[in-house]
């Protein structure tokens, strides 16, 4: 009985919510989109690229899974986006997630050059935000950077400054895209170079462009998946 009983709530676990769509092969999303939460699955031979562009209108939330990629290029998406187990999310313009927020937790990766989002970014777990670029719709006001367990987010600003306020750490500056940045930072303990919440100051280049360095960064994040899928084949 309790055999069943273990069985039954793993399966309610792992199973999609009702009224979901499944997505598991490489697709892209440029029209409205009215139906439950989009869950993205790696497809049987290799992890699926779905992206969102101008078009598209999605009224609930995406959550990605396995090793698959969410790109989101454009469009509107009005609940959050979700990243778990080794995903990894690109973010490089678009509305993204105006009441809600980015949650990246596990093994995940969130890359963000780019958009437009409501109030928090968060890191849980594991997981990784790499911030380059982008505003805060709650700017100034409810807007967060958040990291729990061993979540870490990495901040790339041309300046900042920290300010207390109320008692809250205020990060504000001007992120790499040129975009000012003025949101509060919850962690525990907050230092400017701590292991949770790393801020890299890059000036404005005098002789590379910004295009320039963004694809060196994409380059980089690229290689890095590569190696790391070569070195999970060598091992198998």
């Amino acid at each position: 009985m309790r055999y069943a009983i273990a069985v039954m709530l793993i399966c309610c676990w792992i199973a999609p919510p009702v009224g979901a769509e499944i997505i598991t092969m490489d697709t892209t999303i440029d029209s409205p989109h009215a139906g439950g939460t989009i869950q993205i699955y790696d497809g049987p031979d290799s992890p699926t690229t779905v992206d969102v562009v101008d078009g598209a209108i999605i009224q609930s939330s995406i959550v990605v899974n396995g090793h698959s990629v969410l790109n989101i290029r454009g469009g509107r998406t009005h609940s959050f986006i979700f990243g778990r187990d080794h995903s990894t999310v690109n973010i490089f313009d678009g509305l993204v997630a105006t009441d809600e927020d980015v949650e990246m937790e596990d093994d995940s990766v969130a890359n963000i050059y780019g958009g437009h989002f409501g109030d928090d970014i968060e890191a849980k777990d594991s997981a990784v935000v790499n911030l380059y670029g982008g505003t805060f719709e709650k700017a100034g006001g409810g807007a967060f950077l958040t990291v729990q367990g061993d979540g870490v987010i990495n901040v790339y600003l041309r300046e900042y400054e920290i300010m207390n306020v109320e008692g809250f750490d205020r990060l504000i500056g001007v992120l790499l895209d040129g975009s000012d940045i003025n949101v509060i930072v919850l962690v525990d303990s907050f230092e400017p170079r701590s292991a949770r919440i790393v801020l890299h100051t890059i000036p404005e280049p005098e002789s590379l462009t910004l295009t320039v360095i963004m694809g060196l960064i994409l380059s980089f994040h690229a290689l890095t998946r590569r190696n790391r899928a070569v070195r999970r084949t060598r091992l198998r």
